[in-house]
């Protein structure tokens, strides 16, 4: 099952009933902006998540919990324990929310938190961070750049390049047109229907690609690495895992490894390649082939060579198909 679908088809609902109905905020700010514009957001322990709404105009509702619970506080009272400092001009709006003293771990419960429900006009420019909370971002026009310690990222709908990055979480895109840039340290990467260059990088989980179109890279050290209907050119790298996947349209090359994995990939019919395979067992159509075919090792042309294709397991598996 593709799970990344149920992933965004959730995300996608949460954003059409909060736009129906707002959520329930402890107090608001509005500002009047001109279109394009950017909005910058900090918190730090509270997730972030911005919404196109219609008009020109950026309103931010807080949401104040404590422990686990929402509380009704002002702005005033909440001063004495959360520092809110706010930028704004027609072109650019800017919201700080920093503690005001140090909270050890087993303090949570006595602690405030703030998050930002944030409505602004499609054609917005983010750079949202959290220290330990989510950010989504949904249907806007302009560079998307998301940092988070401690949470997932949802980027969906965007049209414009989209930087994203966090510590310890999943990251999770669909219907991007524009470049992407994907990093966590901890957490699987999935993305569906990206046309620009992209680069997706874990260093312990998974990455699922579905409908890229570009210069896509893929890396993760412990982690399998999925692919549907790719087009372009595609590099692939897992340190413990597998590869499998089908590249509809190979423009200039596909290099794909594994130190201990299999690798299962389909490539369109009758292309010329520049072919290199090497690991345990090889299983490949060597039809009209020059060059060197062994046990563990296969170099040379197909139809006189063109594309090259290099995939490698040191301890796995390879099976090259055409379809």
């Amino acid at each position: 099952m593709r799970t990344l679908t149920i992933i965004i088809a959730l995300f996608f609902s949460t954003f059409i009933i909060a736009q129906a109905q707002e959520a329930k905020s402890s107090f608001q700010d509005k500002f009047d902006v001109t279109t394009p514009v950017q909005f910058k957001a900090s918190v730090s322990d509270g997730f972030i998540h911005v919404t196109p709404s219609e008009g020109s105009s950026i309103k931010i509702l807080y949401i104040v919990r404590k422990g686990n619970s929402f509380v009704e506080i002002s702005r005033e009272e909440l001063a004495e324990y959360i520092d809110i400092n706010i930028t704004h001009s027609s072109e650019l709006v800017d919201v700080t929310v920093k503690h005001l003293k140090e909270y050890r771990w087993n303090d949570w419960k006595d602690s405030y938190n703030v998050s930002l429900e944030v409505y602004v006009p499609k054609e917005t420019s983010c750079h949202l961070q959290s220290s330990d909370g989510d950010i989504k971002v949904k249907g806007l026009s302009g560079k998307q750049k998301c940092r988070t310690s401690d949470g997932d990222i949802i980027v969906y709908g965007i049209n414009g390049n989209v930087d994203a990055q966090t510590s310890d979480g999943d990251i999770t895109t669909q219907d991007v047109v524009g470049n992407v840039n994907f990093t966590t340290s901890d957490g699987d990467v999935q993305a569906d229907n990206v046309e620009g260059d992209a680069t997706f990088i874990t260093s312990d989980g998974d990455i699922e690609m579905y409908n890229i179109i570009g210069f896509t890279t893929a890396k993760t050290s412990d982690g399998d690495i999925v692919f549907k209907d790719l087009a372009g050119t595609f590099k692939g790298q897992t340190s413990d895992g597998d590869i499998t996947g089908n590249i509809v349209k190979l423009n200039s090359e596909l290099r794909l490894s594994t130190s201990d994995g299999d690798i299962r990939v389909a490539v369109p019919k009758g292309l010329g390649l520049d072919l290199y395979l090497k690991g345990e067992d090889l299983n490949t159509n060597l039809e009209d082939f020059s060059g060197q075919a062994k046990e563990h090792l296969i170099q040379g042309k197909v139809r006189g060579g063109g594309v090259s294709i290099e995939l490698t397991a040191s301890d796995g598996r390879i099976t090259l198909a055409y379809e």
